[in-house]
């Protein structure tokens, strides 16, 4: 889970989303590895406004998706460190509870992403691109000409991200 998580850090202060809640299942939360990851990742720059810890019971998961919704008026994203099952009942309990998916931010990992995640999300796996020239592509291009990026182009930063995320929640990363 370290890697992932230490990637997590970067792309979190590459979209400058310092400020977000994190939700455990509780083995992931008693795991040291991970535990070790989150610190480093809060001594990168990015601030926890809330640790959430899934207890599993029906009354658990009920506490943890108010908290969840409670969470995302303060940060505006949260990250799954999460079982498949774990995420998929906190979105179940979300669903029912109307939630809006509009103005939160989702991160999910290879194994707890939701098959259809809401927009707005992203998901965190490794995924080769099969064609160099497309590599080469998306590290030079840039959509500064559309007026969407503003900045220089590195190889932390993902350009389509800026454009899509200005684009779906009118506002600038």
């Amino acid at each position: 889970y370290g890697d992932y998580i230490n990637v997590l850090s970067s792309v979190l202060r590459s979209l400058d989303w310092t400020y977000i809640s994190v939700v455990y299942s509780s083995r992931l939360y008693l795991n040291e590895n991970v535990k070790s990851s989150v610190s480093s990742m809060r001594k990168s720059g990015v601030c926890l406004s809330d640790e959430i810890v899934l207890n599993t019971d029906i009354g658990g998961i009920e506490t943890a998706t108010e908290t969840i919704i409670n969470a995302t008026a303060k940060s505006g994203s949260v990250v799954f460190l999460t079982t498949n099952d774990d995420t998929d009942k906190i979105f179940k309990h979300l669903i029912a509870k109307q939630f809006k998916f509009d103005n939160v931010n989702f991160v999910f990992f290879p194994w707890n992403y939701l098959y259809n995640p809401p927009k707005g999300s992203i998901v965190i796996r490794p995924q080769p691109l099969s064609n160099p020239s497309l590599k080469h592509e998306l590290e030079t291009i840039s959509v500064k000409s559309n007026g969407y990026y503003r900045g220089h182009i590195n190889e932390s930063y993902n350009n389509w991200w800026v454009k899509y995320h200005e684009l779906r929640h009118k506002c600038h990363v």
